[in-house]
């Protein structure tokens, strides 16, 4: 009855650490690493320190950028401004064009 219940226990516990892996893009063969002594603390440390993100089918994939379309928009708005101080454009030009821009 033991012997049962431990590989009821071992047979998920073994894919979910395949399916880990794979998410990291490492080889599922990695998993053979948790029954050697001393090299299973490798395993837990290369799954701990991951540095990716990812997609929504778990593909690895690199940390985008916070912002990206906001960056945009804030520039437009800073050159807006400074046109502003530069007297180029009017207040009313600029609040026109600052609602077209933040989208109002």
């Amino acid at each position: 009855m033991f012997f049962l219940s431990v590989i009821c226990a071992t047979i998920p516990l073994i894919t979910a650490i395949i399916r880990r892996l794979h998410d990291i893009g490492k080889d599922g063969l990695l998993s053979i690493l948790w029954f050697i002594p001393l090299a299973n603390i490798y395993l837990l440390l290369l799954l701990a320190t991951k540095k990716k993100s990812f997609n929504a089918d778990n593909t690895a994939k690199e940390t985008p950028k916070i912002i990206d379309k906001d960056d945009d928009k804030i520039e437009k708005l800073h050159k807006l401004s400074n046109m502003r101080d530069q007297k180029i454009l009017t207040d009313e030009e600029f609040d026109i064009q600052k609602k077209k821009i933040l989208g109002k």
